[in-house]
């Protein structure tokens, strides 16, 4: 199945998640046309979950649109050939073929990612709920960046990678959480779990109070504990995944001014140039 050109993808991913798509450009082909589309999926879901602007509508018209991927993903799992939806469409075709062929062994975590945002419409339960969400949204995304650069090991090894891998997904998880925390409240989406009543109210006002205040505290007391054990990250997975990686500079800043500014400041954390970026991959160190 030939993969189709992707320069209306890589667009997308430059306007969308401009973060990914430099650290993408680190990456030699094909690793770089892997890494924007799983990119530009990424960027797919988080639309098909969003409310249209203005609408007050159920989960259900964003549960349909998530089918939709779910759907091109087991076709990637059978080997079926592209549908009439698929065919033309600027990432589905791509990410088709990519999970249909040499990236097939990690096609689950593709259906991961479906699966967080179902969570992200239906709230989250629990703190357990949460951390289910930030594996199967951020450290799938993760392993599936790793496989497109062919990093992984055998034996002892990966079990290393994997636990550095789900925390790379937690702080991913949390700079995401910090940064758009106020604003999804606003929109009606909880990234906290367990939040009602006038802590929900004081959220969208951009305070913190009562079990929200609590929920993020203990979300920056594990964050700086994994960051601690991520020290060791880049010798476990090698210079060849800084392309990989480079997006955990930005979740690093977010937590950072989470902790000393607040919420409100982390909502507008700067993105990482593309003269920081560069330091990384030449230097190794995020």
């Amino acid at each position: 199945m030939a993969e189709p050109p992707l320069d209306p993808l890589a667009r997308l991913v430059e306007r969308a998640d401009p973060v990914s798509f430099r650290a993408a450009l680190f990456a030699a082909p094909p690793a770089r046309e892997r890494l924007m589309t799983f990119a530009a999926f990424d960027i797919e879901l988080s639309r098909a979950a969003a409310k249209a602007p203005g609408r007050d509508e159920g989960p259900l018209l964003a549960q349909m649109r998530l089918q939709f991927w779910r759907d091109r993903i087991e076709a990637a799992r059978s080997g079926a050939a592209y549908d009439a939806d698929t065919r033309h469409h600027e990432v589905a075709a791509p990410l088709q073929a990519m999970l249909a062929g040499a990236l097939r062994p990690h096609v689950d975590r593709a259906t991961d990612m479906v699966a967080a945002r179902l969570t992200e419409i239906e709230g989250f339960a629990d703190q357990p709920a949460w951390h289910r969400w930030a594996d199967q949204r951020f450290a799938a995304r993760y392993r599936l960046a790793l496989a497109a650069l062919d990093i992984g090991a055998t034996g002892e090894g990966e079990q290393n990678i994997e636990s550095a891998v789900a925390d790379l997904g937690l702080i991913a998880a949390t700079g995401f959480t910090l940064r758009n925390l106020v604003q999804s409240a606003r929109d009606g989406r909880v990234l906290l779990p367990a939040i009602h009543g006038d802590g929900l109210a004081a959220l969208q006002r951009g305070e913190l109070m009562g079990e929200a205040r609590l929920a993020v505290e203990s979300l920056l007391a594990e964050a700086n504990a994994v960051l601690n054990r991520l020290k060791d990250c880049r010798a476990m997975l090698s210079r060849r995944a800084m392309p990989a990686l480079l997006p955990l500079i930005r979740d690093r800043r977010t937590i950072s001014l989470a902790e000393r500014q607040g919420v409100r400041a982390a909502a507008n954390t700067a993105e990482p140039g593309a003269v920081r970026l560069l330091y990384a991959v030449v230097t190794g160190r995020l």
